[in-house]
């Protein structure tokens, strides 16, 4: 089964990204802000100077990046991140923490954040972390796609092979009616009988607990349950008088012949059943 990779919104090397520099101060914003610029990345940065902003620009942005600082007024931002984590369309949205307290970190870890960067900022820090936590969302949405994908050929693959067994069931049951009727044909008080012990077959199954699926199993086989006589002679199957004990011996044949008829068909569950029909004893 093959599918289309390059189909996949994040195969290809993405250049540019959407950012959000969440921190109170404006001088930290414009510390991370002037370092990323200088990447060779199309970074499109936007900054939050409080908890609430930060939320209102995640709904807005939808970004690809969250730089976040803990001490923020309003809201901190070990709020923000836990408020976020609870929401599944952040589930996958890299958050990186900035703090001046390392002992935080922790807490932040454990409330979701996917990386930490301790104040003062390195440069190269800070570098190597953001590209390294959008080189690991590009996978995380690749790998999305690759699931969709699967999933979709999964259930077209399921329809096609619904329909085939559909078809196949119903040209099974064509079968059993056109095996019925060739028993009709022959003798007209077989066919009456068939259609009777149908409808009593139905019934019986019914009263006696079995499922939905496994009535309409026996009520669709049983008219195959005289199939056999298909192979009586008719001098002795037409016979208006009473029969003589040997060709009464004859006509009992007709279950051997039935069994014969039906066997060999597990894979088709009608005429498997028809097959069980006739040979269970009476």
């Amino acid at each position: 089964m093959m599918y289309n990779l390059t189909s996949c919104r994040y195969l290809e090397l993405v250049m540019s990204y959407k950012i959000v520099v969440a921190d109170d101060e404006d001088f930290n914003r414009e510390i991370v802000k002037d370092t990323l610029m200088d990447e060779e990345h199309d970074y499109e940065i936007s900054e939050a100077g409080d908890g609430l902003a930060v939320i209102n620009m995640l709904e807005e942005l939808n970004p690809d990046l969250l730089l976040l600082d803990i001490g923020m007024p309003k809201m901190s931002g070990l709020e923000v991140l836990e408020n976020i984590r609870k929401k599944e369309i952040y589930e996958s949205l890299p958050v990186i923490v900035i703090t001046a307290y390392p002992e935080e970190k922790y807490h932040a870890l454990k409330l979701g954040a996917n990386d930490f960067i301790a104040k003062p900022i390195e440069v190269v820090d800070l570098r190597l972390r953001v590209k390294n936590s959008l080189k690991l969302k590009n996978y995380s949405n690749m790998l999305e796609d690759f699931n969709k994908q699967l999933e979709e050929k999964v259930r077209e693959r399921t329809l096609e092979l619904k329909k085939a067994l559909d078809k196949s069931r119903a040209a099974e049951l064509e079968v059993i009616v056109k095996l019925g009727k060739a028993a009709e044909f022959r003798d007209l008080e077989t066919g009456v009988h068939i259609y009777k012990m149908r409808g009593y077959s139905k019934l019986l199954a019914e009263k006696s607990g079995m499922s939905k699926a496994d009535v309409n199993l026996i009520y669709n086989a049983s008219p195959l349950h005289d199939v056999g006589k298909v192979g009586i002679p008719d001098r002795i199957l037409l016979k208006p008088a009473r029969l003589t004990g040997k060709e009464f011996e004859i006509i009992k044949n007709h279950v051997e012949i039935g069994m014969e008829i039906l066997s060999g068909h597990e894979s088709f569950p009608l005429l498997n059943a028809a097959y069980y029909i006739i040979k269970r004893p009476p």
